[in-house]
């Protein structure tokens, strides 16, 4: 045989194993469409699950850090931007607690303030009604001590025949009534409201102030 298909045959053959090399060879399966030696994807997928969890811990570490420069760098970056947004989520809800903790001690605070307020007003209304009630008592006992000044007082204001004074009149009129009670003399008062009526019938609008007055 002569030497030139000697070393065509050398080529061929040559070339045929170097094909078949593992790196070749999945090049040319994918090229031709066909499965890599090896298990398929399904086949990996189905013995992955089926490890322990400690093992397929072990195995997904070792394939991230076996990981070629640009995936590596992808992984990270995942890595890095997941615990970021989880620390940020913790910090979130460190915030949204801290806040829902503010305002929940400020309407504690609000609720305790308007109780503190509310009791204070309540006091100082007793204390101004018990005020008045200690005044008008002074004033009907100094009263009591003037009454036939009083009746005089009443007559003159009624006599006038001006609205202002009807008032007046029936104040007074009304002052005389509160002592009568407080006295238990409201028998001996009672007549003298109705002889004030009989006696200034024509005043309509005196009669009505009384009438208004319950006297």
């Amino acid at each position: 045989m002569q030497a030139g298909p000697i070393k065509a045959i050398q080529n061929i053959t040559l070339l045929h194993c170097i094909e078949n090399l593992p790196p070749y060879q999945f090049a040319r399966d994918r090229l031709q469409n066909r499965s890599p030696a090896g298990p398929r994807r399904g086949e990996l997928s189905t013995w992955i699950r089926g490890l322990p969890e400690k093992d397929k811990n072990e195995l997904l570490i070792t394939a991230a850090v076996d990981l070629g420069e640009r995936r590596r760098n992808d992984l990270v970056r995942r890595f890095r931007r997941r615990n970021l947004q989880q620390t940020s989520d913790v910090l979130a809800a460190s915030e949204r607690r801290k806040a829902g903790d503010l305002l929940a001690a400020a309407h504690v605070r609000a609720k305790e303030r308007a109780r503190l307020l509310n009791e204070q007003r309540t006091a100082e209304a007793a204390k101004r009604r018990a005020e008045d009630l200690a005044n008008r008592e002074r004033y009907l006992d100094q009263l009591g001590r003037r009454q036939l000044e009083i009746w005089k007082q009443v007559a003159a204001h009624v006599q006038t025949r001006q609205p202002k004074d009807y008032d007046r009149a029936v104040s007074l009129l009304t002052d005389l009534h509160d002592l009568s009670v407080r006295r238990s003399q409201t028998a001996g008062f009672l007549t003298s409201p109705e002889k004030i009526r009989q006696v200034h019938a024509a005043k309509e609008s005196f009669l009505s102030r009384l009438a208004k007055a319950n006297l």
